[in-house]
């Protein structure tokens, strides 16, 4: 969660900085995160690594930015700290493909509706 998948929702949310001259084209702002979260990896229990230095940096900065400023992303920042620990997609191979198909995503995504993801640039 530290770096990459937010990076990737905001860019299809809100568009890309070099991009910013087409960006009212491109971005989609109802995009919903479904990606893991440290919720996840306390709810599911998931295999996870130890958060690096330069991971917990970058948690801290997000906290400071507005486009994460919601209640969710605040909330999920504050969890991954607190617990030390972040965690891939792969982790849920623990449960087998059948499991994320059928039970996860289906939850995942009932859980993002209604979300706000995108906050205040």
């Amino acid at each position: 969660m530290p770096i990459g998948p937010q990076n990737c929702q905001f860019s299809a949310s809100s568009g890309s900085a070099n991009l910013a001259h087409v960006n009212h084209e491109l971005a989609v702002p109802d995009a919903k995160y479904i990606g893991v979260t440290a919720s996840d990896i306390v709810n599911y229990k998931l295999p996870t690594d130890k958060l690096r230095e330069l991971d917990i940096a970058r948690l801290k900065q997000l906290a400071k930015d507005p486009r994460y400023n919601t209640e969710f992303w605040q909330y999920e920042i504050r969890k991954m700290l607190e617990i030390g620990r972040k965690a891939e997609r792969q982790a849920f191979a623990k449960y087998g493909l059948a499991y994320v198909v059928d039970e996860y995503l289906p939850a995942k995504l009932k859980e993002a509706e209604g979300q706000q993801f995108l906050g205040k640039k």
